[in-house]
């Protein structure tokens, strides 16, 4: 609209009688948008649940500018390692490969998005932790990033903790010689651990368990270690045990692309 013809709706008796019509029309442009990328998802996506998709390019900037000053390093830097992993050719086919090679094959978009497990990498890379612990495997593809990010740093361990015995489908018998999958209640499986580094929340959704996983791994940070969580999109358990333990806390928001989804997000207790 003109800024005109606003500046005279808006200072006149109009606006109480065009304002109706203004907000209908804003309402369909946004939801309009969103019911045309649910509708294709639909119809020809198989997922239900995690979702598959890309960042925005603006989104990836955030992420890039978070990390940043969650790590001190220069913006250049960080971003160094996020094109390490979206160039990986060999990693990229190896894992499309694994993909296309399970029963659930087509709840995935090829060649397959990492979404927020980028800043994941990206923080293994620069920290270097020795133990890496992960809860929630699903079909482990996080799993799958993280042990590649351990790899090209030469150093670390991971552990992935799951209660579904059919967990790590993506897993073969040469990642399993290098991962540790557990199989089990993830607060039992934490306590077998004795120093983690690095720990990322990703199993049971609910503020409940998060909060749970988060006291159970209290004494076994070491002195550097950062704690995240796959739920603070939805939880406010991560902040409140940043502040409990006189931690830092930052949030990195997920922005997808073409996807119905509103996103996830990171959140990082340092």
């Amino acid at each position: 609209m003109k800024s005109r013809i606003r500046d005279l709706i808006i200072r006149t008796k109009l606006l109480r009688l065009i304002a109706p019509f203004l907000r209908l029309r804003i309402f369909f442009q946004f939801n309009f948008s969103n019911l045309k990328k649910s509708t294709r998802w639909l119809f020809k996506s198989r997922e239900f649940t995690n979702y598959s998709y890309d960042v925005t390019p603006l989104n990836r900037n955030q992420m890039i500018g978070a990390v940043s000053i969650l790590t001190g390093k220069n913006m250049n830097e960080v971003e160094k390692y996020f094109i390490e992993l979206e160039t990986d050719k060999e990693f990229l086919l190896k894992l499309d490969a694994k993909a296309k090679n399970i029963h659930r094959q087509n709840e995935f978009l090829f060649p397959i998005p990492f979404a927020r497990r980028i800043v994941w990498y990206c923080l293994i890379r620069i920290t270097r932790p020795g133990t890496v612990v992960e809860t929630g495997t699903e079909k482990g593809l996080g799993s799958l990033i993280i042990q590649r990010a351990l790899d090209i740093n030469n150093n670390g361990k991971l552990f992935t903790l799951d209660l579904d015995k059919f967990a790590g489908s993506l897993l073969d018998s040469d990642d399993k010689e290098k991962i540790s999958l557990l199989i089990g209640d993830s607060i039992q499986s934490i306590s077998s651990i004795k120093e983690i580094d690095f720990f990322i929340h990703d199993s049971e959704h609910s503020g409940e368990h998060e909060k749970k996983e988060l006291e159970a791994i209290e004494s076994k940070l070491s002195s550097n270690a950062i704690v995240l969580s796959d739920n603070s999109h939805v939880t406010d358990e991560l902040y409140n045990w940043s502040k409990k333990m006189g931690r830092k806390y930052l949030f990195i928001k997920e922005v997808p692309k073409d996807h119905w989804y509103g996103g996830a997000g990171v959140g990082i207790s340092y």
